[in-house]
């Protein structure tokens, strides 16, 4: 795989990319590449294999992804900044899974850009396509990269501020790329002495202008773009669980937690007509617990990133 940890480069992408096309030896994976936007690709990096087996799957899957993404390239890159891979995972969180179960793994779907001069992560939904909660993480926060060598092997970043996160479902042939990879880009970025302005190792960027945003502002410095408080949405599951999230735009899990919440009501229901008033002492409870761990999960997932609040209630 070529790979290039420079920081600064100055690239002719048209050149390259023409370069790049006129290398391939048949004409439908040309094809697929070509389907690109003309963007700040570094081609021989994203696409390290054109020929032999698997070539074509790998590199529809990569195409499939950078699609998804490319709208918002424009706005998304700092100026110089350059797209050298692209993959995709699921957050990996033990409370999420345990709480939420197999909606964990559709909510916690990420798009990752590697780039030269930090990794940009994208909620996403299952095909790929970008949703409003983005982060970014500089290669110079790092303090330390695993990429596990199983194929359900989690990738796991250390990061100087003390915080990780872990994900999953990365393909195989990915980490072990990006092991390699990531490992080159901190060593870079300390010998460089490159350093991106930052507020912590993992920054929340804005939605709307993809600025990076100080932790607990509640609207963005540079585009003024308000943020949902993670404490409304927790308040209406209080009230009412699946409310929250409807508010958060998560639909798919408002409409299973609808059907829990049935359940339990005809469970109390049927209580109530069974023992009358005495069944309030077993009644409240059941309802208090599933009011209040409802509302402390949505208080959660509204602070896992930053929503706009002028999309609250819309699907996302």
């Amino acid at each position: 795989m070529p790979i290039d940890n420079a920081i600064v480069v100055e690239r002719d992408y048209a050149a390259e990319r023409e370069r790049f096309l006129a290398g391939f030896e048949k004409e439908a994976l040309r094809e697929l590449v070509s389907g690109l936007g003309e963007h700040p690709y570094y081609y021989p990096q994203i696409f390290p294999t054109t020929k032999g087996w698997g070539a074509k799957g790998e590199i529809k899957r990569k195409v499939n992804l950078l699609k998804k993404v490319e709208p918002l390239l424009e706005k998304l890159l700092f100026p110089g900044e350059e797209v050298r891979f692209v993959t995709k995972g699921v957050y990996s969180s033990i409370g999420e899974q345990y709480f939420m179960g197999w909606m964990s793994h559709f909510i916690n779907q990420t798009v990752f850009l590697y780039t030269n001069y930090r990794i940009i992560l994208m909620n996403s939904d299952s095909r790929g396509k970008p949703l409003q909660m983005k982060w970014h993480i500089p290669y110079d926060q790092i303090r330390k990269f695993t990429a596990g060598s199983f194929i359900s092997g989690a990738t796991i970043f250390k990061l100087k501020d003390r915080k990780s996160f872990s994900f999953g479902g990365i393909p195989k042939g990915d980490r072990k790329a990006l092991k390699e990879f990531v490992a080159g880009m901190v060593e870079r970025a300390e010998t460089e002495d490159f350093h991106l302005p930052h507020f912590q190792g993992r920054d929340d960027l804005c939605p709307e202008c993809f600025a990076p945003v100080e932790p607990k502002l509640r609207a963005c410095a540079k585009c003024g773009e308000e943020f949902i408080k993670p404490s409304t949405p927790a308040l209406m599951s209080l009230a009412l669980p699946c409310l929250g999230d409807f508010y958060l735009g998560h639909r798919g899990l408002a409409c299973f937690e609808i059907f829990g919440y049935i359940v339990t009501w005809a469970i109390c229901i049927g209580l109530l007509m069974e023992q009358g008033l005495d069944a309030l002492a077993v009644v409240l409870p059941i309802l208090g617990f599933e009011h209040g761990v409802d509302a402390v999960l949505t208080h959660h997932m509204a602070k896992k990133g930053l929503l706009l609040k002028k999309k609250a209630w819309r699907s996302h």
